[in-house]
């Protein structure tokens, strides 16, 4: 509790303030940094995974792998057309 009053009674001393404004500003340039970074790198490493594993996926285990997705993807349109239309039928 003796620590919470001290921040509090700290919070809008003149120093407290300027060093705010000084982190707020840097604030929103690191996040912006680090997100490029981060969409940048995801797609980078997806990349790689890919070329690495271009062998596996030829021929037969190919076909596989697709059919099985356009089956998910079908079931996953399924499901959120019915839900679509009982929120038409709702409403």
């Amino acid at each position: 509790m003796l620590f919470g009053s001290l921040v509090r009674a700290n919070q809008w001393s003149g120093t407290s303030c300027r060093r705010s404004r000084a982190v707020e500003a840097a604030t929103p340039f690191s996040f912006l940094c680090g997100f490029y970074l981060l969409l940048v790198g995801s797609k980078v490493l997806i990349v790689l995974l890919a070329a690495r594993s271009r062998d596996l996926l030829v021929g037969r285990p190919y076909r596989v792998v697709m059919r099985v997705l356009a089956v998910l993807l079908a079931f996953f349109a399924f499901l959120l057309f019915r839900e679509g239309w009982k929120h038409l039928v709702a409403a």
